[in-house]
Parts: C-alpha cells; sequence; structure tokens
C-alpha cells in the first residue's frame, strides 16, 4: 500500500497497537519551521486520548475569521482513532484546513472537550458551540 511504502522510504516508525501507552518523538510534533504543532494531547494513559494538532501561526491566521468550517473523515483515520476531525477557514474564495484533531469516538463528552480546548486555544474567534451539530 502506499501507506508501507512511505513508512518504509521515509523510515517512519510504525503505528501504535493502542491510543494509549507512547510517546509521540518531537520530530512528529514540530513543523519544518520548528514551531510546536502538538497543542494538545488528553494524555499518554487517556482511554479517550485526543490529539489536536495546530501552530500557533496557524491560530493566529484564522483568529480573525468569522466563517469556520467542520469536517470529519473516518476512513483515513489511523485504527486507533474513530475520526479525524479537521477546521477550516473561508480566506476570500478559498478553504484552508488549519487545525487537524485524532478523536476517539463520535460522543458528546468528546466534541464537548474537543470544543473547551479550542476555545482555550482561541478565545475570542470560535463563538459558536456546535457540539450537538457534530454528535450523530
Amino acid at each position: 500500500t502506499i501507506q508501507w511504502c512511505r513508512q518504509k522510504i521515509l523510515d517512519f516508525p510504525a503505528n501504535p497497537g493502542a491510543r494509549t501507552g507512547f510517546e509521540i518523538p518531537d520530530e512528529y510534533c514540530k513543523h519544518d519551521n520548528g514551531e510546536q504543532s502538538l497543542k494538545y494531547n488528553s494524555g499518554i494513559e487517556d482511554q479517550q486520548r485526543i490529539l489536536v494538532f495546530a501552530s500557533e501561526s496557524t491560530l493566529q491566521i484564522i483568529a480573525p475569521y468569522r466563517h469556520w468550517a467542520c469536517d470529519g473523515t473516518f476512513k483515513i483515520v489511523p485504527e486507533q482513532w474513530s475520526q479525524l476531525f479537521s477546521i477550516h477557514v473561508q480566506v476570500k474564495c478559498s478553504s484552508f484546513t488549519r487545525v487537524f484533531e485524532f478523536l476517539p469516538n463520535k460522543t458528546k463528552q468528546t466534541y464537548k472537550l474537543f470544543f473547551e480546548q479550542l476555545k482555550i486555544m482561541q478565545p475570542n474567534a470560535y463563538p459558536l458551540d456546535l457540539t450537538a451539530s457534530c454528535i450523530s
């Protein structure tokens, strides 16, 4: 598969067998420019572990924009998680993905925790609570 080839060619570590019990190496928590990209990690032993990837510069870019879109996908997420959730911002006529989250499930509690963390990261830029609309 393409993922297997990338893993071998780029010498990526194998995917962990579970959401818990592993640290994410620093090289996978930073952008090429050295800026931290792992913005939130609910904990190495958290059975419902949530990971949020966004840089500080990205959060500053999206802060003034009032039109954010959320999307969840299930087929491409690593099997340890249930959903890859992303936040996009509309700039002029284009949409850019700026925040990525690995979510363990689609429960109200998970979405609530995620949106609380997002509010901490961007207290003035996210006026809506979309928790109810995300739950299926």
